[in-house]
Parts: C-alpha cells; sequence; structure tokens
C-alpha cells in the first residue's frame, strides 16, 4: 500500500512476547528500507489504557499512515480510537 510512516503500538520489551514483536517490526521496517523511528513507537504494558493513549499521542503527534498493535487488547483499544478520532489510518 506505499506506508512510509508506520508507528508500532505494543507490550515491554520485559514481556517475552512483547521483545519479539517489537524485534519483528523492526526487522520488517528495516527489511521494507524504512528507518524505525522512536517517536513512532509506543511499548507499555499490554492494557487498554496503555493503547488508548498511546494512539491519542501518536496521532496528535505525528500522524503515522498505518500502525501495528502487538496485541490482542491493544488491537481492539486502537481500533476504537481510530473510529473515534476519525483516523483514516491502517490498523493491523
Amino acid at each position: 500500500l506505499g506506508h512510509r510512516c508506520i508507528a508500532y503500538i505494543g507490550g515491554a520489551e520485559g514481556l517475552s512476547t512483547g521483545a519479539g514483536r517489537a524485534r519483528g517490526f523492526r526487522t520488517a521496517l528495516t527489511a521494507a528500507g524504512i528507518a524505525p523511528l522512536s517517536e513512532l513507537t509506543a511499548l507499555g504494558q499490554p492494557r487498554a489504557r496503555f493503547a488508548r493513549d498511546a494512539f491519542r499521542a501518536m496521532h496528535a503527534a505525528h500522524r503515522p499512515t498505518a500502525v501495528i498493535s502487538g496485541g490482542g487488547e491493544l488491537i481492539l483499544q486502537n481500533v476504537q480510537q481510530s473510529s473515534l478520532q476519525d483516523a483514516d489510518w491502517i490498523l493491523a
């Protein structure tokens, strides 16, 4: 789809799943020739409140064209936030 400004909202790297997913995100971006940017990465507890706050902050400051969510609860919250904020992002 041509996205070049891709954000990641995922679990803390202290969690085994969080570390693996964040590493996979960075690896995939690099392989696609996109530099992973720290300001487009939010890592924290895989809870709805964290996902909501991270989504809102990214939406306000950076406006990425796509967001990858690292976990089920994070995905659900980000889909809800995208509809509430009228975001035109692709969520995965």
